[in-house]
């Protein structure tokens, strides 16, 4: 070719290819992680914050349990711990009046003696009194149903308004 002569360019008007035939391939998909969940409280569903399809946080807010039996226990326990507290002071307070009568032969040293384990008595009572509430308060915790980890949301068997019985434990849950 000489040295001004022009170069030869080929063009080729754009248009969509040919779509490729689609790869069909026999399959199964299976989560990573799975998890049933069960109520660990008896009630009634107050609410149920997800759907099918929905993409949850770890612990996210699932549903809600209303069970007005563990609350009104729960109110009930914390009245019971005032009442031991009352009681728990009312003993410290006998034996610290009792305490200087011993030396003057007014009470006997076995009646001190009573007075003190009262004392031990009622403070247990605080104590036994303050665990119940501990235990009403984890119980009325597991009114909120949450996720224990991060996913998709694919079944549900619970609607607004169902009964829910708790789940206590075994190898295969409630039907």
């Amino acid at each position: 070719a000489a040295a001004g002569a022009a170069a030869e360019v080929r063009t080729a008007l754009a248009r969509p290819a040919a779509a490729a035939p689609a790869l069909r391939l026999p399959a199964r998909t299976e989560p990573i992680e799975e998890a049933r969940l069960y109520a660990r409280t008896s009630g009634t569903v107050l609410e149920r914050r997800v759907d099918l399809g929905d993409e949850v946080a770890s612990g996210a807010l699932l549903a809600r349990i209303a069970a007005p039996e563990v609350d009104q226990a729960l109110a009930s326990a914390r009245a019971s711990v005032e009442q031991a507290r009352a009681r728990e002071r009312l003993a410290q307070l006998t034996l610290e009046r009792n305490r200087p009568l011993v030396d003057q032969n007014f009470v006997s040293p076995t009646r001190l003696d009573d007075l003190a384990a009262a004392l031990d008595v009622a403070r247990a009572d605080t104590a036994a009194a303050a665990a119940e509430v501990r235990r009403l308060e984890a119980l009325q915790g597991f009114q909120a149903v949450r996720a224990p980890f991060a996913g998709t949301i694919i079944e549900r068997s619970v609607e607004r308004g169902d009964r829910v019985i708790r789940w206590q434990g075994g190898r295969r849950p409630p039907q």
